[in-house]
């Protein structure tokens, strides 16, 4: 008969999904801070292979790669946002106490997903 089926994200290369990033809380609240302050943001950065939480990809069901999930992605990408991964040292960007500006530029592509960026920080 053969073994029962295994989650796939339970496979010890996948970990689970368990990885950092912002999940639907943390996107939820950063849309709620631009609707009621009335700003717009531009982009979110994150010091890991993905924007969005290991978490996220798991859907609101917790087991749906495909369904909802992925909310950074989703959400961000609709309201503008661009989203820079991979941002490593950006930790010392908040211990300047806000006077920094993160400026990245990237090639404009069709029908891609991904792209090299070339960031700059510029802190007063």
């Amino acid at each position: 008969m053969g073994d029962p089926p295994r989650d796939p994200f339970l496979h010890p290369y996948i970990n689970g999904l368990n990885y950092p990033g912002f999940g639907k809380a943390a996107v939820e609240k950063l849309i709620e801070i631009e609707n009621r302050k009335g700003i717009r943001i531009n982009g979110i950065a994150m010091d890991n292979l993905s924007i969005d939480s290991g978490e996220s990809g798991r859907g609101l069901d917790g087991k749906n790669p495909c369904g909802e999930g992925w909310y950074a992605h989703q959400f961000g990408l609709t309201r503008g946002w661009k989203l820079l991964e991979n941002a490593s040292v950006t930790g010392q960007l908040a211990s300047d106490t806000g006077r920094c500006s993160l400026i990245a530029g990237a090639i404009r592509l069709t029908s891609a997903t991904k792209a090299p960026a070339r960031v700059l920080v510029s802190c007063r």
